[in-house]
C-alpha cells in the first residue's frame, strides 16, 4: 500500500464509525479486485481538503488484469453489495462517491467526498 495523507484535515459531518465503514468497504473492494485478477497489484490511498470537502481517494492497479467495474453514463456500476451500501451511506451524509477508470490503464480510482462540518 502507498499513502499520501494530508496532515491537517478539517472535521467532517459524518461519524467516525461511518467513515470507518466507508473506508473499509472501498479498501475491501480494491483488495478483492486485485486478488480476482491473480496478478500483483498496488493500492494507493490519498486524502486532501478541497472546496469544503474532505476527499478520500483509493486507487488500485493491476498488471494487465480485467476489472469487473463497468462505467456507465457518468456513474459507476460495480459488482459489490458492500460498495453499493457504501455509496448509500455517503449519499446520506450529503457526500459524493465516484469511480474513474481510464480506458488505456489498468488503474481504477474510487473517490469519496464528505462535506466539512
Amino acid at each position: 500500500m502507498r499513502f499520501d495523507l494530508a496532515s491537517d484535515l478539517p472535521p467532517v459531518a459524518a461519524s467516525e464509525q461511518t467513515i470507518r465503514n466507508v473506508v473499509d468497504a472501498v479498501l475491501d473492494y480494491a483488495r478483492t479486485e486485485i486478488q480476482r485478477t491473480s496478478r500483483p497489484g498496488v493500492i494507493s490511498i490519498r486524502t486532501e481538503s478541497k472546496s469544503g470537502c474532505v476527499v478520500f481517494s483509493t486507487t488500485y492497479w493491476t498488471n494487465g488484469g480485467p476489472h469487473q467495474l463497468v462505467l456507465a453514463d457518468g456513474g459507476g456500476c460495480v459488482d459489490s453489495e458492500a460498495l453499493t451500501a457504501c455509496a448509500e451511506v455517503v449519499r446520506d451524509e450529503c457526500g459524493e462517491i465516484y469511480v474513474w477508470r481510464p480506458r488505456t490503464l489498468d488503474r481504477v480510482t474510487i473517490t469519496v467526498e464528505l462535506p466539512v462540518r
